[in-house]
């Protein structure tokens, strides 16, 4: 199938590999995943791969995602950018892992889903402690959160440097205020994937409320039509400045990929 034409590098920040299927079922392996997300015009992807859990993970789930990460970045070196998971319950397992795949050329933590994964809140005892490590070692972490953005603020006050990027803008009001809650601290960013880029202006707004620097690409994909977003990031009224730090320069910047 033909690949879409689209006059930047993109790099989407947030996917979800090895979730090949969604309630349509239409990404059903691993080629049609990949080949989906360039045809796009994505030319590379970034993201953690998410194991629902019912109860509560064991560490035995977060080795599985992030070896199975590991494997995909094995296999498609120039494209997957891989995102690692934690535990909270899991200090020393998560932390040498970190340090483990920070040695790999792993510099992203998350996306953290934990009402899938059931990790722990971000400002547990445990999950702080891992923070930490992360700050240290200059890592960027993506934490999904639902409704009260608010419960990211211990994360964002307690390491200043690190950088914290916030899953999902939400709808009308909700996208507002979250944006309106980033641009509050220096250390805080959004991606864009998931609700909210449908509506036609509000990345304009943001981009007015928080500056070009504090947005980067996502979709969510697969459950998102990764096209759809990249459409929408260019029918948007931005220069090509703004375009350019939010497809792409925003997230070379924060991992340093871009040295």
């Amino acid at each position: 199938m033909e690949k879409f034409s689209v006059p930047f590098e993109v790099i989407d920040c947030h996917i979800h590999p090895h979730y090949y299927t969604n309630c349509f079922g239409v990404v059903n392996d691993e080629e049609t995943f990949f080949d989906d997300l360039r045809r796009a015009g994505v030319s590379r992807a970034c993201g953690s791969v998410i194991k629902k859990v019912e109860f509560e993970s064991d560490w035995s789930d977060i080795e599985y995602c992030n070896n199975t990460a590991m494997d995909y970045f094995k296999r498609y070196p120039d494209f997957y950018i891989p995102g690692i998971q934690v535990h909270a319950s899991y200090v020393e397992e998560s932390c040498r892992e970190i340090e483990k795949r920070h040695a790999q050329g792993v510099r992203w933590v998350g996306e953290l889903v934990n009402y899938c994964m059931r990790t722990g809140r971000y400002a547990s005892r445990g999950m702080m402690q891992i923070f930490e490590l992360c700050r240290d070692l200059g890592m960027t972490i993506d934490l999904h959160n639902d409704k009260d953005i608010s419960e990211i603020e211990p994360v964002l006050k307690a390491f200043p440097t690190l950088n914290v990027v916030v899953a999902h803008p939400h709808d009308f009001d909700g996208a507002k205020s979250r944006f309106e809650y980033v641009s509050k601290f220096p250390n805080a960013y959004m991606d864009i994937a998931g609700n909210g880029l449908q509506r036609y202006g509000m990345l304009r707004w943001a981009v007015d409320c928080c500056g070009q620097d504090k947005i980067l690409f996502g979709s969510d994909y697969p459950l998102t039509n990764v096209s759809m977003y990249i459409q929408g990031v260019m029918y948007e009224r931005l220069t090509d400045d703004e375009r350019r730090a939010i497809f792409s320069e925003n997230f070379l910047r924060l991992t340093g990929l871009n040295k």
